[in-house]
């Protein structure tokens, strides 16, 4: 697999995710049983770490990070 290949993939997984999300958050806002609001606070928290996971993997961000951290080193 190429990297824009996987690229793409991530991201269109992380907007899936995303969209996942906000279906849930309006299901969550309807709903009146409260171990199945539970259940979904429980799955959107899941959802959005593995977001973060997902865009932390992202290459370019990582090299955004480094420099970031780079240029913080140097200015301290």
């Amino acid at each position: 697999m190429e990297y824009r290949d996987f690229i793409s993939k991530q991201e269109a997984l992380i907007e899936e995710t995303k969209n996942i999300i906000n279906e849930l958050s309006k299901y969550r806002k309807d709903t009146k049983d409260k171990k199945l609001d539970k259940n979904i606070q429980k799955t959107l928290g899941i959802l959005k770490e593995k977001i973060k996971l997902l865009d932390s993997m992202n290459p370019d961000n990582f090299k955004e990070k480094k420099a970031s951290f780079r240029s913080t080193f140097r200015s301290t």
